[in-house]
């Protein structure tokens, strides 16, 4: 009789992804002094937190952007990705003080977000409420109609 055997709670792709995980949330998406290309200032200061999810044949995407308006929120679709990016500026008159402790972002930020499946790019709605965006994105009618047939084998 054979026995079961567990498999290794660390295998190597889990260490591979909590690697990749803890150099992300410390260098962020683009690694260490990454360029903006056309400004030559540094990229990933800081990541705003994304869920991406399907609900009611529209693909959604919620961004926590707090201390932001709309006007400094650029969302762009390029291929099959959303980019987000903006920038948090510091207020002018805080500059200077005798901060004992600060956990506030500032900077800029880019988020380049692979999209799972097609979007109907003529309709994409984003809106913004109390910090989060929230970005509605259609799917394709050919998308909506796509099945998986799976053959089953002997």
């Amino acid at each position: 009789m054979k026995q079961l055997v567990k498999r290794p709670r660390n295998t190597i792709q889990d260490i591979q992804e909590e690697l990749n995980r803890l150099m992300e949330e410390t260098f962020g998406e683009f690694g260490i002094g990454q360029l903006e290309q056309r400004t030559g200032t540094q990229l990933g200061s800081w990541r705003p937190a994304i869920e991406l999810f399907e609900k009611d044949g529209n693909l959604l995407l919620r961004a926590e952007l707090p201390g932001l308006d709309k006007d400094d929120i650029n969302i762009e679709i390029s291929n099959n990705s959303l980019i987000l990016s903006g920038e948090v500026k510091e207020k002018e008159e805080e500059k200077g003080q005798n901060y004992y402790k600060s956990e506030l972002r500032y900077g800029k930020f880019l988020r380049n977000i692979n999209l799972p499946l097609d979007i109907n790019k003529d309709k994409i709605k984003a809106s913004f409420k109390n910090g989060i965006l929230t970005v509605d994105m259609p799917k394709t009618e050919e998308e909506k109609q796509k099945k998986l047939k799976i053959k089953i084998e002997s």
